[in-house]
């Protein structure tokens, strides 16, 4: 940290803001050009976990979902556990935009998926009445353990009588 005017700069600080701002702004050249600068200045070679949120939370508030997307693989490459918190603000974003299937078939399902976002894709298989993406998402929480909150049961619910599926019943007998 360094001391200008009396004002004690932390540089760490200072970049992310810089990365964030630019993310902010959908500039994926400035930001890419900043992540260079990092990754070589770094002593392992890699970028901070911090420094891919950041710029990942730049690009959902622009809109660009695909950089943010690029950002959450890059932090799945270097073995980083992706913060539920982001992987909600992205669903959150691509919700709104339409995009949800899309946005969750680029990530290849090669991520935990926590409760929250099972519940907001199984939401969204709700109201795009997609029954096969439904049972997918279905399938990959029991596959990872995560469990079904009452709102993912109830999405699921609403989609199973849209669509006369006889595990309705089942299912609501599950959730008394």
């Amino acid at each position: 940290a360094k001391e200008h005017l009396g004002v004690v700069v932390d540089p760490v600080h200072v970049y992310h803001c810089c990365l964030r701002a630019h993310a902010s702004r959908g500039s994926e050249r400035h930001v890419e050009e900043l992540l260079e600068q990092e990754r070589a200045q770094a002593a392992n070679g890699t970028i901070a976990l911090r420094s891919l949120a950041v710029v990942m939370k730049g690009y959902v508030k622009a809109g660009k979902l695909q950089g943010a997307v690029s950002q959450l693989q890059e932090m799945l490459h270097l073995g980083y556990e992706i913060p539920p918190h982001a992987l909600s603000k992205l669903f959150a974003a691509a919700a709104k935009m339409g995009t949800v299937k899309k946005t969750y078939v680029s990530l290849g399902g090669q991520l935990k998926v926590p409760e929250e976002v099972v519940s907001a894709l199984l939401e969204f298989a709700f109201r795009s009445e997609d029954f096969e993406f439904a049972r997918e998402i279905e399938q990959l929480a029991m596959d990872q353990g995560t469990p079904l909150n009452q709102e993912a049961l109830e999405a699921m619910l609403k989609l199973f009588v849209k669509v006369s599926d006889g595990k309705a019943l089942e299912l609501f007998q599950r959730m008394q």
